[in-house]
């Protein structure tokens, strides 16, 4: 397990950690603090994919998304940059909550979300370790 102190410049950090593991295609796993665009793009220049929550207000995420809070509960909302390769989804699992997703129970999850549940126990340990 390898870490580096967050010191403000995140997509740095991201391909710092990142370095040694380039174009062996390993999926990067990260929290809101971590996943930003492009930091995102950089990971895939260089040979990796990544799975990731955002902070919605976050410049680099997209308008549409931001007011994602607005939609059904139970919807999803898909953009994806063909040219960028990126995907990102807005889920809104009830309404007016901020229940966590993995605890919801009995509805359907969008399967990006279930594959970031698969990675995220890695991204939480070492949120208790720093």
């Amino acid at each position: 397990l390898k870490g580096l102190l967050y010191a403000g410049r995140t997509s740095t950090k991201v391909g710092q950690l990142a370095q040694p593991f380039v174009n062996s295609n390993r999926n990067v796993f990260m929290d809101r603090y971590f996943t930003l665009y492009s930091a995102v793009q950089h990971l895939f220049e260089h040979g990796h994919t990544a799975t990731g929550t955002v902070f919605a207000h976050r410049r680099d995420v997209l308008a549409c998304l931001r007011k994602a809070a607005r939609h059904d509960p139970y919807s999803t909302l898909a953009v994806y940059e063909h040219n960028k390769k990126i995907t990102m989804i807005s889920y809104v699992p009830r309404k007016n909550s901020n229940l966590k997703v993995d605890n919801q129970q009995g509805f359907k999850r969008p399967n990006i979300i279930n594959h970031y549940n698969l990675g995220k126990g890695g991204v939480d340990s070492m949120d208790a370790k720093i």
